[in-house]
C-alpha cells in the first residue's frame, strides 16, 4: 500500500506536465490532489524566488500571474455543473 500511495503521489506531483490542473484534479482523490498541488506550489515558488535572486526582476510577478490564471480556471469549474465531491475537492 505504501508503494502504491508513493507512486500515486509521484504522478500527482507532475500534473502540469501532462494535463492542466483544472482537468488533472478529476483523475485523483482529493487528498492526493491537495498533496500534489502543495508540493508543486512549493517547488514553483522556490524556483520563482531563485529566478528573482538571479536577477529576473519580474519572476515573482510572472508566477503570480500563473497562479491567478490557475485560480480563474478553478473558479470557472466551481461555477459550472459538478458533483458534490468534485466541488468540495476544488474548493479545498
Amino acid at each position: 500500500l505504501k508503494i502504491i500511495l508513493s507512486d500515486a503521489v509521484e504522478k500527482a506531483v507532475n500534473w502540469e506536465i501532462d494535463t492542466p490542473r483544472h482537468e488533472w484534479l478529476f483523475n485523483y482523490p482529493a487528498q492526493l490532489c491537495l498533496t500534489g498541488a502543495q508540493i508543486f506550489w512549493t517547488d514553483e515558488t522556490q524556483m520563482a524566488l531563485e529566478e528573482y535572486e538571479g536577477g529576473q526582476e519580474d519572476a515573482v510577478k510572472r508566477y503570480l500571474q500563473l497562479c491567478n490564471n490557475r485560480l480563474s480556471s478553478l473558479i470557472q469549474l466551481v461555477l459550472g455543473e459538478l458533483s458534490a465531491a468534485d466541488r468540495t475537492k476544488i474548493i479545498s
